[in-house]
């Protein structure tokens, strides 16, 4: 029964088996030769020779790169093995840089990568060629694989931070408001400066570019003054004024492409208003409002306006000496 079913299948079975059998005893194929034939003998070649190509000194963070290598093997191997390139495997490796990148097929002669950011990064190369070795003259013997390397070389990558520095904007400094302060008594007047409200371009190219650096300077102080800043060097600065009079300061700010920009906080020390009203006070019965007898009168130096303040029993009555006369 099971012989006279694969004797009917023998015709459908066949096509199948023929071309099984004919790559079976025609042994691997390990290369294709120029016109795209099969072969089982690749050429015997010395060492691959790897050079760099290309300059990286222009590249730009953010855009994707391609470190670009060229092989080739001595003048005084098989001139067919310049023909076999293809067999040449590539490793590539990061050395350094300010941020570990992945690299696109780093196996293959030309990887890509995108720099995060600016800096200087390097990378190695390194070329292999599988078949170094003679492996007798009998053509149906199979190769031997015998990896041979190329000396590794270096790729340094510049990478500039920003996409072009000129056509973004440059810092922008912003010391605050100007202000006017009145001179504490016996004391002097704590100050903040405030430079938190200064901005750098954030458009599309130029997100890279931050304020680094802040600096606060006096430009203005009164005679007699010796103002020292606390954090000259940050955004927020303090500062202390004891002599009345005008006060500058500036604020200048720098960006990582190295431009700066400079601006300016005024502030005025004053004395305080003098207190020369003299003022009454009464004491008054709190239904009648008239004045309680036996209370006295005291005269006090206030600064301010008539009050009227009321109790249970009694109301304190605050006018100025010039409504009694």
């Amino acid at each position: 029964m099971g012989q006279g079913v694969l004797y009917r299948l023998r015709w459908k079975l066949l096509p199948i088996l023929i071309p099984v059998i004919l790559l079976l005893s025609c042994g691997p194929c390990v290369d294709f030769d120029s016109n795209g034939g099969c072969s089982s003998r690749p050429p015997v070649c010395g060492p691959p020779i790897l050079e760099a190509i290309g300059d990286y000194d222009n590249s730009i963070a953010g855009t994707p790169l391609v470190l670009r290598s060229r092989v080739h093997f001595a003048e005084s191997d098989d001139s067919s093995c310049s023909e076999h390139k293809h067999l040449v495997k590539y490793k590539w490796e990061q050395v350094s840089g300010p941020f570990v990148v992945d690299l696109l097929d780093s196996s293959y002669r030309e990887p890509a990568f995108i720099p995060p950011s600016g800096g200087t990064y390097i990378f190695r190369c390194r070329a292999s060629y599988p078949y170094c070795e003679d492996y007798g003259n009998d053509e149906d013997e199979l190769p031997i694989v015998a990896w041979c390397f190329s000396s590794w070389i270096l790729f340094e990558v510049n990478v500039d931070e920003f996409n072009d520095v000129a056509s973004c904007t440059s810092p922008r400094a912003v010391a605050g408001d100007d202000f006017t302060l009145t001179k504490a008594p016996g004391g002097s007047r704590s100050i903040t400066l405030n430079g938190n409200g200064s901005f750098t371009d954030r458009s599309w190219g130029c997100e890279n570019l931050d304020i680094v650096t802040y600096k606060w300077t006096v430009e203005v102080q009164p005679s007699g003054s010796n103002l020292a800043i606390r954090d000259s060097d940050k955004a927020i600065a303090t500062t202390a004024l004891a002599v009345t009079g005008e006060y500058a300061f500036q604020l200048q700010v720098t960006d990582r492409s190295g431009r700066i920009d400079r601006n300016s906080v005024k502030a005025s020390l004053i004395e305080p208003l003098p207190c020369n009203e003299s003022l009454v006070v009464t004491v008054v019965d709190y239904a009648d409002r008239d004045p309680l007898p036996g209370m006295p009168h005291n005269e006090r130096q206030v600064g301010s306006a008539p009050r009227h303040r009321e109790g249970q029993g009694a109301a304190v009555r605050f006018r100025h000496a010039a409504e009694l006369e």
